[in-house]
């Protein structure tokens, strides 16, 4: 059964089949997390249908929030073109932060959604949580040097200076 699901989860491109297969999948109590993301990778899938999928994949797989969360960020970051996507992929990212505030990953996927071009709203946003989480994480080391990479990028050498020097002393 799971090779079938697999299937239609890769290949299908009608959202009703997608759904309708989600839902064969949850009665029978599959909890292969690695086949619901293909579902959540299907291009097919509307912004709204990723994060109604995501939402459910949560509760029912509550133990595997975290990385469904990331996952979805990550899928939103590669359609960040879209400003709307851009700050779903903020929204999953920060999901996944208050899930787990110790794992690195959803902070430096945060901090690569900055945009230097242009000062747009996310950016704040973007900066607010890295920096206020920051001493949460696990490898404080690494989101550090990422802050101060990033402050350096934007010419803001203070802050950057107080970052590395963070840094070193993590």
């Amino acid at each position: 059964m799971n090779k079938e699901i697999e299937h239609i989860f890769r290949n299908s491109n009608s959202p009703d089949e997608l759904f309708d297969t989600f839902r064969k999948a949850i009665t029978h109590h599959i909890s292969d997390i690695e086949l619901y993301k293909i579902l959540l990778a299907n291009p097919v899938l509307s912004g709204e249908e990723l994060k109604m999928y995501t939402e459910h994949l949560s509760k029912v797989f509550s133990e595997n929030a975290f990385d469904l969360f990331v996952w979805t960020g990550r899928i939103f970051s590669n359609l960040s073109s879209d400003y709307e996507r851009m700050e779903d992929s903020i929204s999953y990212f920060v999901k996944a932060i208050y899930k787990n505030p110790q794992e690195c990953e959803p902070y430096l996927r945060l901090l690569q959604l900055y945009n230097y071009e242009i000062n747009i709203p996310t950016n704040s946003v973007i900066l607010e949580v890295a920096e206020s989480f920051s001493d949460k994480v696990k490898n404080k080391r690494l989101i550090y040097d990422n802050l101060a990479k990033l402050y350096e990028r934007k010419g803001d050498s203070e802050k950057a200076m107080e970052y590395k020097r963070l840094s070193s002393l993590s």
